[in-house]
């Protein structure tokens, strides 16, 4: 199956992972898409649309993350949205921490990272959610390791300034390989510029030719 990757924005914003989250079964995405982000999500994501806000946000990229077992929202998210994913199939945790999962989290269907800001106490409860083993790791002095990356089942699309020793760490706690890059013509912030699965991925419309060689070569798994 060829991995496919196409650009698009939310209305006029090329920071299409503000919006979007997505694993192999669904792509959450708030409820004011565009039609054509719709669309390209469904064709090169392959995946069921789940469209909600979380307290009334449209930032669902930020407010909740998920793998294809579980999905972790905000400690600001409200019933509703937990109802909505418990009705698809997920166990979901609500932090109980401000910190932000979108920012503080990276993690694929087989292990996961989280930031060292975050609570020690919310590993547990976060990795049964998930159904995965979790660590904390601090990654080129950037809390945010859940924005400036990207991580699938078959690769990485790192933060472009991560050390090559930090980078081999990565490489070898996910068991995958990848590169490291950046999107929307030069932003750091990986993950709000690239919404990936195994199928395929989104990047926002100011990516460069030279910058979509590098999503395709970190997360195709070719």
């Amino acid at each position: 199956m060829t991995y496919s990757i196409l650009k698009t924005n939310f209305y006029k914003n090329p920071f299409i992972g503000l919006y979007l989250r997505t694993n192999d079964r669904h792509t959450f995405m708030a409820k004011n898409a565009p039609a054509r982000i719709r669309a390209q999500a469904q064709d090169a994501l392959k995946t069921e649309l789940v469209e909600f806000y979380v307290n009334q946000s449209p930032l669902i990229g930020l407010f909740c993350v998920m793998n294809n077992h579980g999905a972790i929202l905000a400690a600001n998210s409200e019933r509703e949205e937990k109802n909505l994913l418990k009705k698809h199939g997920y166990d979901v945790h609500v932090l109980k921490t401000s910190l932000t999962p979108g920012n503080v989290l990276l993690f694929n269907n087989k292990i996961g990272l989280a930031s060292p800001q975050l609570p020690p106490a919310e590993l547990k409860p976060i990795g049964e959610t998930l159904g995965i083993p979790m660590h904390q790791l601090h990654l080129s002095g950037m809390h945010t390791i859940g924005a400036t990356n990207v991580v699938t089942d078959k690769g990485i699309f790192a933060y472009n300034d991560v050390t090559e020793v930090e980078f081999k760490q990565m490489e070898k706690l996910f068991g995958i390989h990848g590169t490291n890059g950046t999107s929307n013509n030069g932003v750091p912030f990986n993950s709000f510029g690239v919404v990936a699965n195994n199928h395929g991925a989104l990047a926002g419309d100011l990516t460069s030719g030279f910058e979509m060689q590098r999503i395709y070569e970190a997360l195709s798994g070719e």
